[in-house]
C-alpha cells in the first residue's frame, strides 16, 4: 500500500522524475502538441460574427465583457480543454480586420470624448475667470472691463502704476 506520508510521496515522485525523466518529457510534449491540436479544430469550426470570414489564421476571440475575462483564449491552448472552452464562452469570434475596428472605434470614440470634456471644462473654467476683477474680486456684470488682463477700471490703473515702478526699479538696478 503507498504512503499517505506528503514528504515520502515528493520523495518517490522526485525519483522516479529523475529516472523515468525522458519518458515525462515525451509525455508532457505530446499532452500540449493534443491540447493546441484541440484548440485550432475548435478554432476552426468558427467564423467571423460580423463578416463571416472563417479562415483560421484570421479569426481572434474578443472578450464581451473585459471584467470577466480571466484569460487570453491564444494563451489557453496549452491547458486544459475545460478553461479553454469556458473562457471560449465569454468571447465573440472576429476576423482580425474586424477585431481591430472595433477596438479602433471604441478606443478612438472614448478619447475624443475625454479631450472634448477637458476642453469644456477648461473652457468653462476660463469663463469664470474672465468673470472676476483680478484686481478687487468684484463680478463682471458690475463693473466695465477695459483689458484682456481682467481688470475694472480702477483696478486697472492701479495696476499699470505697479507695472511702471516695477519697470523703473528695474532701469535703477541696472545702472
Amino acid at each position: 500500500m503507498p504512503s499517505k506520508d506528503p514528504l515520502k510521496i515528493k520523495e518517490t515522485r522526485k525519483k522516479n522524475y529523475k529516472k523515468y525523466k525522458e519518458f515525462y518529457i515525451k509525455k508532457s510534449r505530446y499532452q500540449k502538441y493534443k491540447n493546441i491540436l484541440y484548440y485550432f479544430e475548435k478554432k476552426n469550426s468558427f467564423k467571423c460574427s460580423k463578416c463571416s470570414e472563417n479562415h483560421i489564421s484570421c479569426l481572434e476571440f474578443h472578450h464581451t465583457d473585459p471584467s470577466k475575462k480571466e484569460y487570453n483564449v491564444s494563451v489557453l491552448k496549452n491547458r486544459s480543454h475545460k478553461k479553454l472552452l469556458k473562457e471560449i464562452k465569454k468571447c465573440i469570434v472576429l476576423c482580425s480586420n474586424c477585431h481591430k475596428k472595433l477596438h479602433w472605434e471604441d478606443n478612438k470614440i472614448n478619447k475624443l470624448k475625454q479631450k472634448v470634456n477637458l476642453y469644456d471644462q477648461k473652457k468653462e473654467k476660463n469663463k469664470k475667470e474672465k468673470e472676476i476683477c483680478k484686481g478687487c474680486g468684484k463680478n463682471k456684470k458690475e463693473i466695465d472691463f477695459v483689458t484682456r488682463r481682467y481688470f475694472c477700471k480702477e483696478c486697472y490703473k492701479e495696476y499699470q502704476k505697479n507695472k511702471m515702478r516695477e519697470r523703473r526699479n528695474k532701469v535703477k538696478n541696472s545702472l
